[in-house]
């Protein structure tokens, strides 16, 4: 942590080092104030009259005019330019932080909740920029407030300043019984709000289950209790930081008190003149505000040093998938061999020596019943998990030898949770194209191909409709065929369909299918389907069951083989038929005299 404060305090020397100059000019011609009071006074008790002091009276209250103006620019631009540093700090650090989450593999994800994400990048990294902005330019101006300040009335009166510096080891107490407790409350405090966050974020998520299963007030309760967690947290934090500030005045109050009595005495007995006593007093005036406020400068530290422990727990991660190689521009060709794969997360073996073989230009199906593997097998293609055992190859490379991005960029990758952006349908479907490369007729040819075209008079603005956050306003099916356009659109020559098709009907699905014949002749393509209708594509199939492969062969001849696939295809041949007969029926109900129910029941 003390490495990411030296590098950003450092980047910004400049901006910092130039507030401390001005901090410094400003409190030099702050303190110049008392001293010209000091004069004017002395002056005016020294004559015999007002008149008399009259001129120099005059010209003492021009020079403190001018001092209080150039005062004044000098503590703007000392504001100005750490207030600059801290939100450009902000900005440097909220980039780091993205791009570094950026980085990580899905397993990083699974292990970190959204809304703890989303709290230090908000309220963690707003803490961090009051800790370089308002706190720093405050204990700079504090520290040689103090400095200059208690130098000079040792001058004026040592007896008085050795009173007034009692304050100090008062203040240090305060400090060191309190630091602590406001770090560890405010971080409780920061991590109340991240699983409050979690939790709106999940709900709003949600919304459509929440309502159908009309949960709506025991949501409701739940975040009212999580919310009420968080204020309480706060409460306990202020109950510490709010004795701060009182407790400084108290003993400001008690300073003064005792100040005018020894001050007076001095004055009385001819120690100190009374301009002396004044510009004392006005010594003392002036540190009187910053240290009522260390309370809360001194809690801005704190928050700030909790904040930046919790960054530091995120960017002092590193993820577990790297290149070692820069990215190229090559296009594969498109080969993927898996030899001898062993998968395990956590505790669990998912897949277990696994091997297989795909040449470039082939079609392969990959199916097998759920919870079998099949979606960690392509994610391992794309390298978002490593095997624990084995090696994923393609174009003959370990995947771990490949640039991320060039691996990444040639394949093209539908997985089996789709997940849309919030802008426009045109935006999803060209996201994986470069910019450069964009094109009406690219991102048109990848909607016609994904049978998306047919729903384009549905929506008001055709190509241009918003689709709402994941695409609230899309039917499953829209979804699915507008994640498989995305991947047809980057004209990759790896396409892996991870049970691309589930959400779509049957006569979609065979359109999407013939649409894609020819679109795929010419690129590797792996098709995962729970569906077996969806592997009429594929040349070899391959069959996963527990993790391991079980049987591989073409269509026909597996199902002759009378094993596991052939299990599976007679329990979907048998599903299909029904679905069949329960379409024929439905559509003879009208016929019937009494209507759809009785003609149903009549059936029955």
């Amino acid at each position: 942590m003390a490495d990411l404060v030296r590098d950003y305090l450092w980047r910004y020397r400049r901006d910092v080092g130039l507030g401390l100059l001005a901090t410094i000019a400003a409190t030099l011609l702050g303190l110049l104030t008392p001293y010209l009071l000091r004069r004017a006074i002395d002056a005016f008790a020294a004559r015999s009259g007002a008149e008399a002091a009259a001129g120099e009276l005059a010209m003492l209250a021009g020079a403190i005019m001018v001092v209080a103006l150039v005062e004044a620019v000098a503590r703007f631009f000392a504001r100005l330019l750490v207030t600059s540093a801290s939100r450009r700090v902000e900005y440097d650090l909220r980039n780091r932080y993205v791009e570094h989450l950026e980085r990580f593999e899905p397993a990083f994800f699974q292990r970190h909740r959204t809304g703890d994400l989303m709290a230090r990048a908000t309220n963690d990294l707003g803490a961090v920029r009051q800790l370089f902005g308002p706190a720093l330019y405050h204990v700079m101006n504090t520290v040689v407030l103090f400095a200059i300040a208690l130098t000079l009335m040792f001058q004026v009166s040592p007896a008085l300043a050795w009173w007034a510096t009692g304050v100090l080891p008062i203040a240090a107490i305060v400090f060191a019984v309190t630091r602590a407790r406001i770090e560890q409350r405010f971080t409780r405090v920061q991590e109340q709000f991240a699983a409050m966050s979690d939790h709106a974020q999940e709900v709003f998520a949600g919304q459509r289950v929440v309502k159908a299963y009309a949960q709506e007030a025991r949501e409701l309760e739940t975040f009212r209790r999580t919310s009420q967690e968080y204020v309480n947290r706060q409460l306990a934090q202020i109950r510490v930081t709010g004795l701060l500030g009182p407790s400084m005045s108290l003993v400001i109050g008690l300073l003064v008190v005792a100040l005018l009595y020894v001050g007076g005495r001095e004055v009385v007995d001819g120690r100190l003149s009374l301009g002396g006593f004044v510009q004392f007093n006005a010594y003392l005036a002036m540190l009187a505000f910053p240290t009522t406020a260390l309370g809360w400068v001194a809690t801005l530290w704190q928050q700030g040093r909790a904040s930046l422990v919790r960054l530091h727990e995120i960017l002092a991660e590193e993820p577990a998938i790297t290149s070692v190689v820069p990215a190229t521009g090559e296009r594969y060709r498109g080969e993927i061999e898996l030899r001898n794969v062993t998968l395990t997360i956590g505790t669990a073996t998912l897949l277990r020596d696994v091997s297989l073989h795909i040449r470039p230009g082939e079609t392969v199906a990959l199916v097998g019943p759920l919870g079998s593997g099949k979606s960690l097998l392509a994610a391992l293609i794309a390298r978002l998990y490593d095997p624990t055992e084995g090696q994923v190859l393609v174009d003959g490379r370990d995947v771990r030898r490949h640039s991320l991005q060039s691996l990444r960029q040639n394949i093209g990758y539908v997985p089996q949770e789709t997940f849309l952006f919030s802008g426009t349908v045109s935006d999803n479907v060209a996201f994986g194209i470069e910019s450069n490369a964009r094109s009406a007729e690219r991102i048109r040819g990848a909607v016609r191909l994904s049978q998306l075209e047919k729903d384009l008079d549905q929506w008001p603005a055709g190509l241009e409709t918003v689709v709402g956050e994941r695409g609230v306003t899309l039917s499953g099916g829209q979804k699915q065929r507008t994640a498989i356009a995305r991947a047809l659109a980057k004209d990759p020559p790896i396409l892996v369909l991870d049970d691309a098709l589930s959400s779509v009907d049957t006569r979609t699905e065979e359109a999407i299918l013939h649409g894609l014949q020819h679109f795929v002749a010419s690129r590797t393509t792996l098709v995962i389907a729970h569906r077996l209708s969806s592997t009429r594509l594929a040349e070899r199939v391959y069959v996963l069951h527990d993790g391991r492969i079980v049987e591989q062969g073409s269509h026909a001849a597996l199902v002759q083989r009378n094993g596991f696939y052939t299990r599976m295809y007679r329990r979907q041949l048998i599903a299909q038929e029904l679905d069949v007969a329960e379409e024929t029926l439905d559509d003879e109900q009208p016929e019937t005299a009494a209507g759809p129910s009785a003609g149903r029941a009549g059936m029955r």
